[in-house]
C-alpha cells in the first residue's frame, strides 16, 4: 500500500531563470515517487522523453528513479508529496504522467494534499487506498496493459477482486499460474517478501476496512461477505492487521468524518 513521505502544501516556488533552449537542463531522479499539483502559476517539466507545461489545476506524477527537472515560468504555488509505492507494477517507467485539470475533482486533490497525510491512522489508511486506486487508473492509461508486464502480486490481486475478496487457497493460485504449489510459493515470496496466504488475507482485510468505513454493512455482514468462517476469526485477524478491533475502527472512522 502507499506510504506517504515528504509533503508540502501551498509552497511558493519563485520563478527560475530561463533555460537554455538548445539543451535539456540537468536532470535528477529520486528514490520515492513524487506527485506535484500546480495551484497557481505554470511550470515546465523536462525529462528524457521530452518536455511539457503543467498549468494551474494540473498535476504531474514522477515515478521513482526517473530523471527530470522543473522550470517555473513565474512565481507559483504548488503542493507536492513524495510517497513509496511497493505494489507499483513493473513496466517501462520511462516517462512522467501528466494529469489534466478535469481528470480529478478538487475535493480528491484536497484530500490527498491537505488533509489525509496529516490526519489519524484511519484517514491515512483510507487516503493510501484511494491514492493507490487513482494511481492505477492513470498508470494503466499511460501504459496500456498490452505493453506492461503483470507481476505475480498484481495478477493475484486481480484474482482476489474477481472472486469478491473471498479466501483463495494456494493450490488454486498455483493452478492459475500453471505451477506446482511449492514452486509458486517460492516464486511469490521471492517477488513480494510474503507468502501467498498472508498476501491474500491482507487484501481481504484491507477490503474489510473499506467496507466498514464506507458502506452500511455491519461487522457480521462484512465478515461473512468476505468468506470468514465466524465473527471471532474475522475480528482477531482484523485487529492483528490494523491494530484496532472492527468496532473501534468504525468508531474512529465515524469520529474522523464528524470532525471533517
Amino acid at each position: 500500500m502507499i506510504e506517504f513521505g515528504l509533503l508540502t502544501v501551498d509552497y511558493r516556488f519563485p520563478a527560475t531563470p530561463a533555460q537554455n533552449p538548445d539543451r535539456i537542463p540537468r536532470l535528477i531522479g529520486h528514490l520515492a515517487w513524487q506527485w506535484d499539483y500546480v495551484r497557481e502559476g505554470r511550470m515546465r517539466i523536462f525529462s528524457p522523453s521530452g518536455a511539457f507545461d503543467v498549468l494551474p489545476g494540473e498535476s504531474v506524477i514522477s515515478p521513482s528513479q526517473i530523471p527530470h527537472n522543473f522550470h517555473w515560468y513565474e512565481d507559483s504555488v504548488a503542493s507536492s508529496v513524495h510517497f513509496f509505492w511497493p505494489e507499483a507494477p513493473s513496466a517501462p517507467l520511462d516517462q512522467l504522467i501528466h494529469i489534466g485539470k478535469n481528470d480529478l475533482d478538487a475535493a480528491t486533490l484536497e484530500l490527498f494534499f491537505r488533509h489525509a497525510p496529516y490526519s489519524d491512522a484511519v484517514e491515512r489508511h483510507n487516503a493510501a487506498c484511494a491514492f493507490h486506486l487513482v494511481l492505477w487508473k492513470f498508470f494503466r492509461e499511460a501504459f496500456p496493459e498490452t505493453h506492461a508486464p503483470v507481476t505475480m502480486k498484481e495478477k493475484v490481486r486481480r484474482l482476489i477482486e474477481e472472486r469478491g475478496y473471498t479466501s483463495l487457497g494456494v493450490e488454486e493460485l498455483a493452478a492459475e499460474f500453471g505451477m506446482s504449489v511449492n514452486h509458486f510459493t517460492r516464486r511469490f515470496k521471492a517477488e513480494t517478501g510474503t507468502t501467498p496466504g498472508r498476501y491474500v488475507l491482507g487484501c481481504r482485510l484491507d477490503r474489510a476496512a473499506e467496507l466498514l468505513r464506507f458502506s452500511d454493512m455491519n461487522i457480521t455482514a462484512v465478515a461473512y461477505s468476505l468468506g470468514f468462517a465466524d465473527l471471532y476469526t474475522f475480528s482477531k485477524a482484523f485487529r492483528r492487521h490494523t491494530g484496532l478491533s472492527p468496532r473501534i475502527w468504525i468508531q474512529e472512522c465515524s469520529s474522523a468524518s464528524t470532525a471533517w
